[in-house]
């Protein structure tokens, strides 16, 4: 009956030992299965983090276009408005030097009336075919 139950009690640490081994075995499997999803999590946020970066970039690429293109539109309205200025003074100047020929003409012609000369009316043609 001894030996009966030394080879129970010896079978029962058999078991017992296989029991831990498994034991063992799974708490191993489960570490590395925390192991590989927490590998797999950081290359997800890995993952995310670059994609939010070139997004990020696209924006700025974006603002950067937005920018040149108002500076464009802003350097191509003032250059029209410095034309139009530009061309209003030459306008100006056109019909300032136009009314002083026509001051000088007037003098020279009522100079010439009040001579007597005979080019008075020539001058008055050639004033009227202008």
């Amino acid at each position: 009956a001894e030996a009966a139950a030394s080879a129970a009690e010896q079978e029962a640490q058999r078991e017992a030992a296989a029991a831990k081994k498994d034991a063992a075995a799974a708490r191993s499997e489960a570490a590395e299965a925390q192991t590989a999803q927490s590998s797999a999590e950081a290359e997800e946020k890995v993952a995310r983090k670059e994609l939010q970066d070139e997004q990020q970039d696209e924006y700025v690429a974006l603002g950067m276009i937005g920018l040149t293109m108002a500076v464009g539109f802003g350097i191509m309205i003032s250059v029209q408005r410095s034309y139009r200025a530009q061309s209003e003074k030459h306008l100006q100047t056109i019909v300032y030097l136009n009314e002083e020929r026509v001051k000088v003409l007037s003098r020279l012609e009522h100079l010439l009336d009040s001579s007597g000369s005979l080019a008075a009316p020539l001058l008055a043609d050639n004033g009227q075919g202008r």
